[in-house]
Parts: structure tokens; C-alpha cells; sequence
């Protein structure tokens, strides 16, 4: 519960800070910050996805062939990709 808590009061500042962010009278700083945050969004879910995929195919490796009421499968997860998910 605790980590939900903390969790929740760091997307709480988040949205604070996008908020003063995109009130800033001056465009020019404002489109700055916006495209930074908009970077390391990007940069976030480039991360991410590589450790998801890095990991699933350790996964398909250790996986590959296992036996389930006596037949033998090839179980095969899809690769994940976040951006698919931001819709």
C-alpha cells in the first residue's frame, strides 16, 4: 500500500509540473520544455521495451519445449511495445 501511496504522490507532482510547465507565458521555453519532457517520455519507453523484449526472449529460451499434461508445447510470448499501449 505504501508503494501505491508514493507512486501516486510522484504522478501527482508530475502532473503539477506539466501543469506550471504549460502556463509558462514565454512559448519559446514552453515548447522547449514540452519537447523535453516529450524526449525522455520517448527515451522511457525505448528503455523499457528493450528490457521487456531482453527479458521475454531469455524467457522464450528457458521456456522453449516444456511439457504440459504430457504434451509438448513451444510456448512464445509477443514481443511487447509500450508505445503500442499509449493508443
Amino acid at each position: 500500500m505504501a508503494d501505491k501511496e508514493a507512486l501516486d504522490a510522484k504522478m501527482q507532482r508530475v502532473e503539477q509540473l506539466v501543469d506550471a510547465l504549460n502556463a509558462c507565458p514565454d512559448p519559446l521555453v514552453r515548447s522547449q520544455a514540452q519537447e523535453l519532457v516529450a524526449t525522455l517520455m520517448d527515451f522511457h519507453a525505448e528503455g523499457f521495451t528493450r528490457n521487456i523484449r531482453n527479458s521475454g526472449s531469455s524467457w522464450r529460451e528457458r521456456t522453449r519445449g516444456v511439457e504440459c499434461d504430457g504434451k509438448r508445447h513451444d510456448r512464445r510470448q509477443p514481443a511487447v511495445d509500450v508505445r503500442d499501449a499509449s493508443g
